[in-house]
């Protein structure tokens, strides 16, 4: 697997992400040991297990990237960087329900504004799921005016796309 910007610029921001996805820092330290980087650090991220949990590989990752000549960034917000790993997933078309949900839950645990349409799309789409939203309110849902089952995941995409045109 390659990885990007996208997911190094995340990886720079580990400890700073309060729910960073250490699982898939193992994938990434297989490959990059698989491409010719030793450390012993790699090493060891590679040899565990997932699920794996912060306390075991916060100390483990920075290591590694400091092995790799890596710097970990400094970022005014804590969500910034993993706003961006969700937002370019979505706009890439993997996994865009599994994305809108992170996306909804750092709404929901953050001060950024800009992220509140992901909150909003997130709800239309489960209501537009919903039985009784389909049978009694005509497959109509108030979080996100004009969505139906056929557009918002469309919708979605290009929500993604404009908060990346509007920040990066």
């Amino acid at each position: 697997m390659t990885y990007n910007n996208d997911f190094y610029n995340y990886l720079k921001n580990h400890k700073r992400i309060v729910d960073f996805e250490y699982n898939l820092v193992i994938d990434w330290a297989v490959s990059l040991l698989m491409n010719g980087h030793n450390s012993i650090s790699l090493a060891m991220i590679a040899g565990y297990s997932k699920p794996v949990d912060k306390e075991h590989m916060q100390d483990l990752v920075s290591q590694a990237l400091k092995d790799l000549g890596i710097s970990e960034t400094e970022v005014n917000d804590p969500y910034d960087s993993l706003v961006l790993y969700h937002v370019t997933k979505i706009i890439q078309k993997q996994n865009i329900r599994k994305h809108l949900k992170s996306l909804y839950q750092i709404s929901m645990n953050s001060d950024l504004t800009d992220c509140f349409v992901f909150y909003r799309l997130h709800h239309a789409w489960k209501d537009l799921e919903d039985d009784y939203v389909q049978k009694q309110l005509n497959g109509v849902q108030f979080y996100y005016e004009g969505a139906t089952l056929d557009t918002i995941e469309s919708l979605v995409i290009k929500e993604a796309q404009q908060w990346m045109d509007a920040n990066y």
